[in-house]
């Protein structure tokens, strides 16, 4: 509950805005539909920025600035002396579930889900083993599990190594099913081979 906490008191001065930023983005500027006008679109190049409390917040600077709390070794973050850093969320307390509940109109994206202070913990939870259960495979004859693209790019909010990050997958899952015994049991042998699906960046009109 304090990532719950933390999160909404930091996004207090924006929610009444977030819900509708990318519909808006996407309505006020043509949505991105193909790959390489995302990069514009969310970085806000193509125009898809939001005044909100007095500052000016792209989608990446909401996710990657706020969000991710501005990791050090990501371009995307806020600097030191940015203003926006008064709403990052403290690293020490980032929850990389967040990675499941975020939606950028592609196909591969995760659904799109209702969160608030009092459901979060338990949302959070749900989103992560729905997502894992989809995206993750594991192939025992093979010893071979294959995830999401999502797990590639974002690796290191989940882990320090491979390993690390498949134990942490591994913890979203149900515990006692056939997946997570399955993966757990790869893990400890040592001898996985990791393959990532390729992302399917389709617009989603869904």
């Amino acid at each position: 509950m304090v990532y719950a906490k933390l999160l909404c008191r930091a996004l207090q001065p924006l929610q009444a805005h977030l819900n509708r930023c990318d519909i808006a983005g996407s309505v006020a500027v043509t949505g991105p539909e193909d790959p390489d006008a995302r990069g514009p679109f969310f970085s806000g190049k193509s125009g898809a920025n939001y005044e909100i409390g007095g500052l000016v917040f792209s989608l990446d600077d909401l996710e990657h600035g706020i969000l991710r709390s501005s990791p050090d070794d990501d371009a995307r973050s806020f600097q030191t002396e940015d203003p926006r850093r008064s709403v990052v969320i403290p690293r020490e307390t980032f929850d990389p579930r967040i990675h499941f509940a975020l939606n950028c109109g592609a196909r591969s994206c995760p659904p799109i889900k209702l969160y608030t202070e009092e459901n979060l913990e338990t949302a959070l939870a749900l989103a992560a083993q729905a997502f894992c259960e989809s995206e993750v495979e594991v192939n025992v004859a093979t010893k071979t599990v294959t995830m999401s693209k999502i797990l590639f790019w974002y690796g290191k909010d989940f882990g320090k190594t491979e390993e690390e990050v498949l134990s942490k997958v591994a913890t979203f899952l149900k515990n006692g099913s056939d997946q997570r015994t399955e993966l757990e049991e790869l893990i400890r042998t040592g001898e996985v081979q990791v393959k990532y699906k390729d992302y399917d960046w389709t617009q989603n009109a869904a």
